[in-house]
């Protein structure tokens, strides 16, 4: 150890002569947790703001705001959260107290309940004026309709309503807490009082919410809340718990769950309730009996319900009924035994670990709102089933681990037996054994498809044609992980994904994007042709919300030289498989581009050793550029939005690791 400690320092005696010999200054530790990294990026929906976070590794973060137009910038210290309205004119964020603050009244032992609170801003981006709320703990901005915010506000309240003079129980996650609803208009505000559970739809001014009824402030159950008139409606007022709220994106429909015994000291028997339009008590029992489930099966309370896109299913949750606890034995009279079998699925550990998440274990069942039937989808034996992203296909991807469980022990593959599942009568067929990967849906729920780890190659089932075609084969398309150095059987590079109405499947190799026919008639196709220049190329996604590729037009993506690992955006034309170079040097551009939904900019990143990964903005400008859609041209020149405020051109940075002592040097040229 000693022979190290002066080998460590023979090692910085020559560093520090460096550093001081040419006049730049050493970096410690305080330098080291003041660089500024960008954070949480976003953009907004008309294209007109970006926003991002600049947080160190110790002190405060700072929200900056930038006008896309303008390139004005505003900034807001503390910030921990940022959101905007989805029209684009209002930014809502939370600013915490200083740290610093927080550190010493810590020191000082001071209660978390006397701690300073955060504050809500909610800043007008057109009048540049905010409105402030203190003692905020959270708030929620809704994805797709503008008006109004939701935040839970922190303050305490009086023991007693001023009104009635009734006493107010206090707010906790049993009994409920407030829930403010803001106009972001006029400011008027609504509370919700004690919300136990509250869900607000994608893209209506709705939201439903439940209440333990505390306080005589409204009477406990289900109700919606039409925020443009900002008043509750009932669904469903009677005794016992409510949970597990979810609402569909149109927020029409409501689904939830409801114990309606309130004796005490039983296992609660959940039942699924549906909701259908917004007048009075309207909320009925989905399911008239269980008798679509296997026998001694309930509904599971860890599993909320999910409509389709469409509203017609309704996807919730079922499993065995929990035994029951005897309560009238002592605890030195619950037995304590563990008992174990070598020939187990699992080890012994392993199914302690996973027994408190093997009882929640929920295996998917379907309401169908139309007929009023229900159907079991996930069984015992195939415990895992996956859905379309809309969930509004009639068929699912049904795999189970469960033959292959003890192989865990010694490996790590993941084989699944994968089925072909049947969401219109529940039925299901195997249609492959022992693979060493899982399946998932296509886009337009044509194909089921997965990457086998065990002969590196693509599949694709057919639920028209009933048959697992080959997409790939190794000796083609190395879509293997090449550079694997893991003792495991090495993964895929992953997929690109699917065009429209599932006509063709991209995937990747370590260099090239391929284009493969699900059915498995045509041959491969090499969009990109890098591998013999050591090129890199993959797609850039600009729209998450498209499920499939656009076949028409251009794509924007991504290319990596390996020679220099210089980077650049190219264009791919689909129908002609031109690549056209937009903006390229040696430098590092990022893989993700943000892009506002409805306007042409788009939010990136370039950097290199000497150059900070500043964000740039770019626009498509050329009026006569073909329009593909949501997939759009990156074009040059770039306008900077973020330069770095701390110049890193005089800098050599050295630290110390405390465990093991060793020395790293990297000097800033």
């Amino acid at each position: 150890m000693r022979k190290h400690i002066i080998s460590l320092f023979c090692l910085i005696i020559p560093i520090v002569g460096f550093s001081q010999q040419s006049g730049k200054k050493i970096v410690g530790h305080e330098e080291l947790v003041s660089w500024n990294k960008i954070r949480n990026t976003g953009i907004s929906e008309n294209g007109k703001w970006v926003h991002y976070r600049l947080v160190a590794d110790e002190g405060d973060p700072t929200l900056v705001i930038v006008n896309t137009g303008t390139k004005a910038e505003k900034r807001f210290p503390r910030v921990k959260k940022a959101g905007i309205s989805f029209d684009g004119e209002t930014l809502i964020f939370l600013t915490t107290p200083y740290q610093d603050s927080i550190k010493n009244l810590k020191r000082k032992k001071t209660k978390k309940d006397d701690l300073p609170k955060d504050t809500l801003y909610i800043h007008n981006l057109a009048a540049g004026t905010s409105r402030t709320i203190a003692n905020v703990s959270s708030f929620e901005v809704p994805e797709k309709w503008n008006g109004a915010i939701l935040y839970q506000p922190d303050w305490e309240l009086p023991k007693k309503d001023s009104t009635s003079k009734v006493k107010l129980p206090k707010e906790n996650d049993d009994n409920g807490k407030r829930m403010v609803i803001r106009n972001l208009q006029s400011g008027r505000e609504d509370t919700l009082w004690y919300v136990t559970d509250h869900a607000i739809a994608k893209s209506a001014a709705q939201i439903a919410f439940a209440t333990s009824g505390k306080g005589e402030k409204l009477a406990k159950g289900v109700y919606t809340y039409d925020v443009e008139v900002m008043s509750a409606e009932p669904v469903f007022r009677h005794a016992g718990d409510h949970k597990q709220l979810s609402i569909h994106d149109a927020g029409e429909k409501i689904a939830f769950l409801a114990d309606l015994d309130t004796t005490k000291g039983h296992i609660p028997t959940w039942e699924l309730m549906v909701v259908s339009g917004r007048e009075g008590d309207t909320a009925r029992s989905a399911l008239a009996d269980m008798t679509f489930a296997p026998d001694g099966w309930v509904v599971n309370e860890h599993k909320q319900p999910a409509f389709s896109e469409d509203g017609s299913k309704l996807f919730f949750g079922t499993f065995p009924k929990p035994m029951e606890e005897d309560t009238t034995l002592l605890p030195e009279e619950i037995p304590g035994v563990e008992v174990w079998h070598y020939q187990d699925p699992l080890l012994y550990t392993q199914q302690k670990v996973r027994a408190k998440d093997e009882k929640k274990r929920s295996y998917l069942a379907l309401y169908d709102l139309s007929s009023g039937a229900a159907r079991q989808l996930g069984t015992a034996t195939m415990p895992e089933v996956e859905l379309s992203e809309e969930k509004d296909a009639e068929v699912g991807a049904g795999y189970s681990p469960l033959p292959y469980l003890q192989e865990i022990s010694w490996s790590a593959n993941r084989r699944n037996d994968i089925f072909a599942v049947s969401i219109a009568d529940g039925s299901s067929r195997q249609v492959a054994t022992g693979v060493n990967g899982r399946p998932r849906l296509s886009p337009a729920a044509k194909y089921m498809y997965w990457y086998n780890r065990d002969d590196s190659s693509w599949y694709a089932y057919s639920f028209l044609n009933d048959k697992v075609n080959k997409l790939s084969d190794p000796q083609t398309i190395a879509a293997y992980d090449e550079q694997n150095d893991r003792p495991m059987i090495a993964g895929s590079y992953g997929d690109a994904g699917w065009t429209e109405n599932d006509e063709a499947f991209l995937i990747y190799d370590r260099y090239d994007i391929w284009k493969l026919d699900p059915e498995g008639n045509s041959e491969a196709i090499n969009f990109t042709k890098g591998r013999a220049n050591k090129l890199t190329y993959r797609l850039i996604d600009l729209d998450t919300e498209e499920e499939a590729i656009p076949a028409k037009g251009k794509l924007l993506l991504h290319r990596k030289d390996h020679h220099d690992m210089a980077e650049a955006y190219v264009n791919m034309d689909w129908k002609s498989g031109r690549l056209s170079t937009l903006i390229e040097g040696d430098e590092t551009f990022s893989s993700r581009v943000y892009k506002a939904q409805d306007a042409d900019e788009l939010v990136y990143t370039r950097q290199s050793f000497r150059k900070f990964p500043n964000l740039l903005l770019s626009r498509r400008v050329p009026p006569d550029y073909i329009d593909i859609g949501h997939q759009r041209l990156v074009d040059p020149p770039s306008v900077t939005l973020f330069t770095p405020v701390r110049d890193m051109s005089s800098l050599t940075l050295m630290y110390l690791t405390e465990m093991d002592i060793r020395v790293k040097v990297r000097t800033m040229l």
